[in-house]
C-alpha cells in the first residue's frame, strides 16, 4: 500500500478488516476501553505507518467534548510516589488517549492553577494537600480530581495507602511469632506516621500487648543518602529499651545500622528481635543476613499509575473519582 495523504481511521479499519472502534482504540492509545489482540495491534500499526497516519487530535477531542489532557499539580516533582514516578503517569494516561501537563505550585498558593484558568484540562491529579482555600476554588469547576497519598480521608477522590491496616497486619504478625514489645523507628514527622502510630497503639491494646514505643531518627542525612549517623541514635534507643523484641522500620535503609547495633548487643535476628521494614527494596533486603522482611502494596501496584487510571476512567464516564485505600502485604523473609 502506498503512502496516502489524509488517510482516515475508517480507511485503515477497512484495509485491516476490523471495526472502526478497534482501529481507533489501537491508533489513539485507548486500549483501556476496547479489547484487541497483539496481532491486530501489530497489523493496524503497520498499515498506519505505511500510510503515514497522523490523528487529528483537536477534532477527536472536540467530538468527545474534552481537551484530551490531564493536569498534574504538585509542589515538587520528587514528591510523586512510586518507582516509575512521572513516567508511569504518562504511560498510563496514554492508554486512555490523554496527554499530560504538569504545573508546579508554591507553598501556601491560593491562586488557581494556570491550566484551570485557561480551561485546558479534563481532570486533575494531585500529590499535595493544597489547603482548603485553593481546594475549594478548584472544586467549584467540577473537574474530576484524584488526590494521591495526601492522607486526607475526608476529601473525595483520595487514593491513600492503608497505613492503619498495615500496622494492624504487622502487630498481628509479630504477635503470632510470640513477640510482645514493638518499637516503630521512623524518619519523619509526616502525617502518615501519626496514623501509623495511632493504629499501632490501638491494635497492641486489643491484642493485650505492651504499649508500643515510637522513635524518630533525627540525624537522617537523607538528602545525601548518608544514613550512617543514625547508628548512634539507634544504639542509644535500643540500649535504653532492652525489652524491645520486634522492630518496625519506616525505611529499609536504616536496617544496616540496626543489624550492626543488634550484633554488637549480641542480640540475634529473629530469635531475640524480629525486624520488618515498611519500604521494600529487594537490593537491600537480600544484602542483609538474615534477609530483611518488608512490605509492599498488594499486587505491587504503583500508586501514581493507579491514580492516573482512576482519573482517566472517571473522565470517560463523566463521574467523580471514588476514594480508594491501597492495601499492603508482608513479604516475609528471614528477619521474622
Amino acid at each position: 500500500m502506498k503512502n496516502e495523504k489524509n488517510i482516515t481511521i475508517s480507511k485503515i479499519a477497512e484495509l485491516c478488516g476490523i471495526s472502526r472502534q478497534v482501529a481507533s482504540a489501537v491508533l489513539l492509545g485507548k486500549n483501556g476501553s476496547v479489547g484487541f489482540s497483539k496481532e491486530t495491534k501489530k497489523r493496524v500499526e503497520e498499515v498506519a505507518r505505511i500510510a503515514n497516519f497522523r490523528p487529528n487530535r483537536t477534532w477527536l477531542n472536540a467530538t468527545q467534548n474534552r481537551h484530551g489532557t490531564i493536569g498534574v499539580l504538585t509542589k515538587k516533582i520528587y514528591s510523586i510516589p512510586g518507582s516509575g514516578n512521572v513516567s508511569s503517569i504518562i504511560i498510563e494516561a496514554k492508554k486512555y488517549g490523554f496527554l499530560v501537563t504538569f504545573e508546579i505550585i508554591s507553598d501556601n498558593e491560593t491562586d488557581l492553577p494556570q491550566f484551570i484558568k485557561e480551561n485546558v484540562v479534563d481532570g486533575l491529579l494531585m500529590f499535595e494537600d493544597l489547603g482548603e482555600e485553593l481546594d475549594a476554588k478548584i472544586r467549584q469547576f467540577n473537574i474530576p480530581a484524584a488526590y494521591v497519598n495526601i492522607n486526607n480521608f475526608e476529601r473525595p477522590g483520595c487514593i491513600n495507602y492503608d497505613e492503619a491496616g498495615l500496622m494492624k497486619q504487622l502487630a498481628k504478625h509479630f504477635h503470632k511469632k510470640g513477640k510482645k514489645n514493638i518499637a516503630f523507628i521512623s524518619a519523619s514527622s509526616a502525617k502518615y506516621n501519626d496514623i501509623r502510630n495511632e493504629a499501632l497503639i490501638k491494635v497492641c491494646k486489643k491484642l493485650k500487648m505492651p504499649v508500643p514505643l515510637s522513635y524518630g531518627i533525627i540525624n537522617q542525612n537523607i538528602a545525601t543518602g548518608n544514613y550512617e549517623p543514625s547508628y548512634l541514635e539507634i544504639e542509644k534507643f535500643l540500649n535504653n529499651n532492652l525489652q524491645v523484641d520486634a522492630i518496625i522500620l519506616e525505611r529499609d535503609k536504616f536496617a544496616l545500622n540496626l543489624y550492626k547495633v543488634l550484633e554488637k548487643m549480641n542480640r540475634s535476628i529473629p530469635k531475640d528481635v524480629s525486624v520488618i521494614s515498611i519500604m521494600s527494596d529487594p537490593r537491600i533486603s537480600y544484602l542483609l543476613e538474615p534477609h530483611l522482611t518488608s512490605c509492599r502494596l498488594i499486587n505491587n501496584i504503583e500508586s501514581s499509575a493507579f491514580g492516573t487510571k482512576l482519573l482517566c476512567e472517571s473522565i470517560e464516564k463523566r463521574k467523580s473519582v471514588k476514594s480508594h485505600l491501597l492495601e499492603y502485604e508482608i513479604i516475609e523473609r528471614g528477619s521474622v
